[in-house]
């Protein structure tokens, strides 16, 4: 453990959700084979499970998952994988194919199985990791995070000039929609909400891409401007720590790209930009744009 780094959670819950073994395509198309779910949940083992339990923490998994494949047995692969770390799994046939009302559904399914577990125990999670089923690893990730806080992945720029992340947050928005680090009470409350807005038909954002949406509500919740949303320093993204397994072999070989730099500025995490963008902070840029937003 680092010097000066914060203590390990004593109670740590992995909520998987979406469709497990993506292995090429948009996660809606369906393309999914049983090589690519061991592949990705034995980097949740390695990297996630047994990282955190190398520190201390106790470590739960639930998991939701859209059934869309008869070649792939998802509960007893999930079963072999994380063994008694499997805590509950609810495997339904898929219900929507619109992606985002799709992903929210399972979400807010995935934190309802873990609530309902710690209610039963009478006990909390301290903190809950939410993810992407199709979520692929290459480094430990350090969970020893404020969950008072909504964390997500750093999104690093590609080599092409002028693609950062600064510049995209500036002309659209949005964050990483692989992962979210938070309590279970932060979790519940800007995800079940959202599902809500969703099932009333509200536009959230022009823009039906995932990460759009998702930082759009974040701003209307006022989560950017207060600055609750962190990114992780070191969970980068896509060329970085974690990717999704179809871009395995083309993201997540690189942990870190020239031109880019990390800092701490007010209390929020400085993400890793291009070097054009290495004096911008994430939520001074997110802050931004949520004013913009509401002057429109």
């Amino acid at each position: 453990m680092d010097a000066g780094a914060p203590p390990p959670h004593s109670r740590l819950a992995l909520c998987l959700f979406g469709v497990p073994g993506v292995h090429r395509g948009k996660a809606g198309q369906l393309h999914t084979s049983a090589a690519a779910l061991v592949a990705t949940a034995t980097t949740h083992l390695k990297f996630l499970l047994q990282a955190a339990e190398s520190q201390g923490s106790q470590v739960s998994v639930f998991s939701h998952s859209w059934n869309v494949s008869a070649i792939v047995d998802v509960p007893t692969a999930l079963a072999l994988i994380y063994g008694a770390r499997l805590h509950s799994l609810l495997h339904q046939p898929l219900e929507v194919k619109e992606h985002v009302n799709s992903m929210l559904r399972s979400m807010t399914r995935s934190l309802t199985l873990a609530r309902d577990a710690a209610a039963a125990q009478r006990e909390t999670h301290d903190l809950i990791l939410l993810m992407r089923h199709d979520t692929y690893w290459t480094q430990p990730l350090d969970l020893r995070l404020d969950p008072r806080f909504l964390t997500v992945a750093t999104w690093l720029s590609d080599d092409s000039p002028g693609s950062s992340l600064c510049t995209r947050l500036s002309s659209l928005d949005g964050v990483p929609d692989l992962w979210f680090a938070s309590s279970p009470t932060m979790l519940e409350f800007v995800f079940g909400s959202l599902n809500l807005r969703r099932h009333n038909r509200q536009q959230v954002h022009a823009n039906n891409r995932a990460h759009f949406v998702f930082q759009s509500h974040f701003d209307d919740l006022n989560l950017t401007s207060r600055q609750l949303i962190r990114a992780h320093p070191k969970a980068l993204y896509p060329n970085g720590s974690s990717c999704l397994y179809r871009m395995r072999e083309s993201a997540c070989r690189h942990p870190t790209q020239p031109g880019h730099r990390q800092g701490d500025h007010e209390g929020c995490w400085q993400l890793s930009w291009h070097r054009s963008c290495e004096e911008t902070n994430f939520c001074d840029v997110l802050t931004r744009r949520a004013a913009l937003r509401q002057a429109e």
